[in-house]
């Protein structure tokens, strides 16, 4: 049998429940973070609580982790780490502080994707408004950006007539 390399443990209903552990899980935890070779990461799919917020929670209830927040990811954290790797500016519907603590060094000016998580104050006729607009907006861009690159593949479907450029009919039908 090959030995354990590293263990991804589920957060919420696997170590706690609410604001209790589980019985045996915070002994089991430390032994785990305890063991050299074994690498530990806690996985959730919360987007109510940043990486740090829940640290925080973890400890009080008596885990004893280690105090890089990477020793968390959560679904906002991965999010994070697609925008950053895919160069995307996110129009967020999510709690401010959640915002503040988990995108603060990334840019929403222009935004060019929604980000959407458990965020009862933003869930707002205005605010889900504005995604549906701007999805909208991106859906026609990116349908006028792959019309322009197919015509500029094809450019033996124009015929050149006295008055300009026109479409050859077998360009329509594509």
């Amino acid at each position: 049998t090959k030995p354990i390399k590293a263990a991804l443990i589920d957060i919420s209903g696997t170590v706690h429940v609410g604001k209790y552990p589980i019985p045996g899980a915070v002994e089991a935890c430390r032994k785990l973070l305890a063991a050299q070779n074994i690498k530990v990461m806690f996985l959730t799919n919360t987007s109510k609580l940043s990486s740090a917020s829940l640290m925080n929670q973890l400890k009080e209830m008596g885990f004893e982790l280690p105090e890089s927040t990477n020793a968390i990811m959560t679904s906002v954290s991965a999010t994070r780490d697609f925008l950053i790797q895919n160069n995307l500016r996110p129009f967020c519907l999510l709690e401010d502080e959640l915002i503040q603590a988990e995108f603060g060094g990334l840019s929403m000016d222009d935004p060019n994707c929604v980000v959407v998580g458990l965020a009862q104050s933003k869930f707002k006729y205005e605010r889900l408004n504005e995604a549906y607009r701007l999805l909208l907006k991106l859906k026609e861009e990116r349908q006028k950006a792959e019309t322009q690159r197919r015509e500029d593949d094809q450019p033996n479907k124009k015929q050149k007539l006295h008055d300009g450029d026109s479409k050859d009919c077998e360009g329509y039908l594509d």
